[in-house]
């Protein structure tokens, strides 16, 4: 368990710039509001059960990993798709699982270290920097049933 989180903790490589038909600018309406769920981190899958979500304001962005909550501040250049987090926080839990505590700490150091946003063709959301990539889709919320 050990060695899982020194590989998804010094899995830090430089991200590459978005696909042939990524959107490298999306519109803050296109991210802010829904939840968005993690589906990767750094390259590695996210395993079905666990909660790695985050949202976003027109200028906040908040977020829960497995283990812990995290918040914080930050800019997006609409021109570039460049952006910036800042004031970030998170809470100090621990997890009794080693497993849970490598994906929460991969997910907040990749969150946190991020430079670039964007969306790609399916929608999924990136954000890119030189602690990795995490992608994620939007959380659908299922309507009423009749």
């Amino acid at each position: 368990m050990a060695v899982l989180l020194a590989l998804v903790v010094g899995a830090c490589d430089d991200a590459p710039p978005p696909a042939g038909g990524a959107s490298p600018v999306p519109s803050p309406a296109a991210f802010v509001g829904p939840a968005w769920s993690a589906l990767s981190i750094r390259g590695l899958a996210v395993p079905p059960g666990i909660p790695v979500q985050v949202s976003f304001t027109v200028d906040e962005v908040r977020g829960t990993g497995p283990c812990n909550s995290f918040g914080g501040r930050y800019r997006l250049e609409m021109g570039s798709g460049r952006v910036a987090f800042d004031e970030m926080a998170a809470t100090a839990r621990g997890c009794v699982d080693e497993n849970r505590t490598a994906i929460d700490v991969a997910f907040f150091q990749a969150i946190s270290r991020a430079d670039r946003l964007f969306l790609d063709p399916d929608g999924r959301l990136h954000l890119t920097g030189a602690a990795g990539e995490v992608v994620l889709s939007r959380v659908t919320v299922p309507g009423p049933t009749d």
